[in-house]
């Protein structure tokens, strides 16, 4: 019932101006050369440009696909999630129970991520950071499935999965890489440590794959056309890059959201995570300033590649897949650092403040992000719906009639709640980059709005 507006929304979800730039490249080009024209003039990132193009449901003309495919991605992301927390445990979590505790955690970064429309619903962004998050979560899942097979097929297939699943996520962002890298880093590391000759050669290998894959995905000359054409060429010293990094990730951590929600969580889990701890995989045991060290570590490289690439605060689409890095990592370790003897220490503690926590959380929630779905879905979001659909209409009419320079009406009318209506995506700036993305398009020589009525969307921002 929690999940229902966030569901519900999928279907009101409406494309932005570069689902729509993109769509163009492909239907200008073809995907594949969509692909290779994307990696040698403007990014790396394979795994999002092919999403971006050859999978984008604009590159079909189906406006109506990003709704579909934003439904899509929250299956997908609890299944990944629930598959992830039967591995854990070994299979002693019922696929109920897992799905159970996987729709749980799905809302609990509903109510804290950053932004739930970069994270769920703007199509360009979560193909290229909510997938990258989703897909690395599969790389551990799949290998740890393939060191529990007993059978060799099984055991291939599930390398298999981990493999793919690695590429793609070196070739959607520069953040997911750098973890990538680090995570399989620490599992190579771990299982060598205990002479675990299988599971040393099988993190082994994917680390080697995973780093051969993100260097072809940083040596795109697409990533030093981009950084000539942003100006960020040249570093600005590394003593400048690290003050900020240090700066932006105590900003990051201390907001007092996710200070809140790092608090709370442990103590929402702590009876599943107590009864949980014997079942833990070999090797998943290691003291808390260990653990929290691996997440810390992980996060900060990622803040340093941000402080050297982007121009102030990480937009949100970035804050987003680091939350899920931080929340995620930092409740493993703390289920890693629990001991397996029996009375563990602050157990009943916990168990005390369970409670109030969720009663504290339960009202947290009521005030945010779940009340803002439900007023988006019954108050907002079926207006933004026909309010584009119209528009849209009204575009295509235009340019059947030969019209190549087109006027529309401003969306009007409508309170953003910022999770799926962000503000209009239209300027009344016709050589604004967005409205020439619609422009190209809907093939037509000018698009603008003649008067804004709410807000437009912070593209740098979001």
């Amino acid at each position: 019932m929690l999940l229902l507006p966030y569901l519900a929304l999928c279907y009101y979800n409406q494309p932005y101006w570069d689902d729509y730039g993109n769509a163009v490249l492909a239907r200008n080009l073809g995907w594949p050369a969509a692909v290779a024209h994307l990696y040698t003039n403007w990014t790396g990132r394979y795994t999002a440009a092919l999403w971006l193009t050859g999978l984008n449901p604009l590159s079909y003309g189906w406006e109506a696909g990003v709704g579909l495919f934003a439904f899509g991605l929250f299956v997908v992301t609890g299944g990944v999630q629930a598959l992830a927390l039967r591995t854990l445990t070994r299979g002693h979590l019922s696929w109920r129970a897992s799905w159970a505790w996987s729709g749980a955690w799905l809302l609990g970064q509903l109510y804290t991520m950053p932004s739930v429309n970069s994270g769920f619903y703007w199509f360009a962004s979560t193909v290229t950071y909510q997938i990258a998050a989703v897909l690395l979560v599969l790389v551990p899942v799949a290998g740890l499935r393939a060191g529990q097979a007993r059978a060799a097929g099984v055991r291939g297939g599930w390398y298999a999965l981990a493999v793919v699943a690695a590429l793609g996520v070196a070739g959607s962002n520069e953040l997911a890489l750098v973890l990538l890298l680090w995570l399989l880093l620490v599992l190579t590391a771990a299982t060598w440590r205990r002479a675990a000759s299988g599971g040393r050669y099988r993190w082994l290998s994917l680390l080697l794959i995973s780093g051969a894959a993100g260097a072809v995905a940083l040596l795109a000359p697409g990533n030093f056309a981009r950084m000539a054409f942003a100006g960020k060429a040249e570093s600005a010293g590394i003593g400048h890059v690290v003050g900020r990094a240090v700066a932006y990730m105590g900003m990051f951590v201390t907001t007092p959201i996710n200070l809140t929600t790092l608090a709370l969580a442990p103590v929402l889990v702590s009876g599943l995570g107590y009864r949980m701890r014997r079942w833990r995989p070999a090797g998943l045991h290691c003291p808390l300033p260990l653990g929290l060290g691996v997440v810390a570590l992980g996060l900060f490289a990622c803040f340093l590649l941000l402080s050297r690439t982007w121009p102030g605060y990480p937009a949100v689409r970035s804050l987003n897949f680091l939350w899920f890095w931080l929340l995620t990592g930092w409740l493993l370790a703390l289920w890693a650092a629990l001991p397996t003897t029996p009375g563990a220490p602050g157990r009943r503690w916990l168990a005390s403040l369970r409670v109030p926590a969720l009663a504290y959380a339960l009202l947290l929630a009521a005030g945010g992000n779940q009340r803002a779905a439900w007023r988006e879905w019954l108050e907002t979001a079926p207006a933004f719906k026909q309010q584009n659909e119209a528009r849209s209409r009204a575009i295509q009419a235009a340019q059947a009639q030969g019209q190549r320079t087109v006027e529309v009406t401003g969306l009007q009318n409508l309170t953003p709640h910022y999770l799926l209506v962000l503000g209009d995506p239209l300027s009344e700036d016709a050589s604004s980059e967005l409205n020439r993305a619609v422009a190209g398009w809907f093939q037509v020589d000018s698009l603008r709005v003649q008067q804004r009525h709410i807000e437009g969307v912070e593209v740098n921002f979001h």
